[in-house]
């Protein structure tokens, strides 16, 4: 069995040998170096597996294919097919040292061909960095700039520019501006939701000028518009609820744990509604005309919806959502061009609403001061 071994082994060197010439010693390797940089059983596409391995082989990480096997959690075969796309794919040599029992790699400074990149891989890159507006300053932040960054630096030279033109040529503005969210808040939270702790803050309403301190168990992260919103539990009444980051001052975490949500979530309250704040669904009819109507015929506010054709120049709108103050809202955004037609409560919330609005442009205002100059 050891002849077999040692005869395995002889092979195996001479093998290396005819393709690169001796065996190259692998670089030293720290213990640092050699700890796994994965999770266990990870799944990852075949394109991600073999830049990891070649990010590893590349530090001087030990690896042989028992070892990847049980790190990666894939087959013998799926470890020698990332190794022989490494190899002809990415154009890489690979060797493996006998007495190391490691693969590696004998030129580390050999870079990765190029990747092809389409225009529209360049504009979704774009994207990608506009998306980040909503982390900055947070500790997803720097990860998500590093990754970007990293994606632009593997573009083929000659494809820099067609970037620059994009970027240059292209804006993404949003209505409503960027809202304030303390990074300290929003990373708070974010550690809190995944280690599933229960939070203490002191929280304003958007109705209240006063602070109150409330305990709960945070469920979900949720983006609406420009704002950041936490969805969940109240550790007191057990209801959910949405909070605005924004409006959070002296956050702590709790040693308090709490289980994952059974049945429906919170983010299914959520289906029923435009907004960031949920309701029973219910049907909404609104007559919309002009501007009105030819603008939201180009917008899906809600998977619901449905649009009927009325006189000229107008069309109903039908829904079936939450009612609340967020579509109050939106039906008042569009004054005159949009009637309520049903539910009757919600004719009268808006009539109130617009009503009120109204009252304040009859009230008899102060004329204008008119300053006067002296000619000198």
């Amino acid at each position: 069995m050891e002849k077999s071994s040692k005869k395995s082994r002889r092979r195996t060197l001479r093998r290396n040998r005819a393709v690169v010439g001796p065996v190259i010693p692998p670089p030293a390797v720290s213990p640092a170096q050699a700890l796994p940089t994965v999770r266990k059983g990870r799944s990852i596409d075949g394109y991600s597996r073999v830049l990891w391995l070649y990010e590893e082989l590349k530090a001087g990480a030990v690896w042989n294919t028992t070892t990847l096997m049980a790190e990666m959690g894939v087959s013998e075969s799926t470890v020698r097919r990332a190794l022989a796309n490494l190899r002809v794919l990415f154009k890489q040599t690979v060797l493996f040292d006998v007495e190391a029992n490691t693969f590696y790699l004998p030129d580390r400074s050999k870079p990765l061909p190029h990747a092809s990149s389409t225009r529209g891989e360049l504009l979704m890159l774009c994207l990608a960095r506009e998306a980040l507006a909503p982390y900055a300053g947070t500790s997803f932040d720097r990860t998500l700039q590093d990754l970007i960054a990293r994606q632009a630096a593997s573009l083929d030279k000659r494809l820099e520019g067609s970037l620059a033109d994009l970027t240059a040529n292209i804006s993404f503005r949003t209505l409503g501006g960027k809202a304030r969210c303390d990074p300290t808040i929003f990373d708070a939270v974010a550690a809190a939701q995944a280690a599933r702790c229960e939070i203490l803050f002191d929280y304003r309403p958007q109705n209240r000028k006063k602070y109150f301190r409330v305990r709960v168990r945070p469920r979900y992260l949720v983006q609406q518009d420009t704002s950041w919103y936490l969805l969940a539990h109240s550790c007191k009444t057990g209801k959910g609820r949405a909070y605005a980051l924004s409006r959070m001052a002296a956050l702590e975490r709790t040693a308090e744990r709490f289980e994952r949500e059974t049945g429906p979530t919170l983010l299914d309250a959520l289906k029923h509604s435009i907004g960031i704040f949920g309701g029973e669904p219910e049907r909404v009819r609104i007559r919309l005309r002009g501007a009105a109507a030819r603008i939201v015929d180009e917008q899906l506010l809600h998977d619901s919806q449905e649009l009927r054709e009325c006189e000229k120049d107008e069309i109903e709108l039908v829904m079936h959502v939450a009612v609340n103050e967020e579509l109050e809202r939106w039906i008042l955004g569009w004054a005159e061009l949009a009637e309520v037609l049903e539910p009757a409560k919600l004719v009268e919330a808006v009539a109130d609403r617009a009503e009120k609005q109204a009252a304040q442009y009859r009230r008899p205002r102060p004329e204008a001061a008119v300053e006067m100059v002296s000619a000198v």
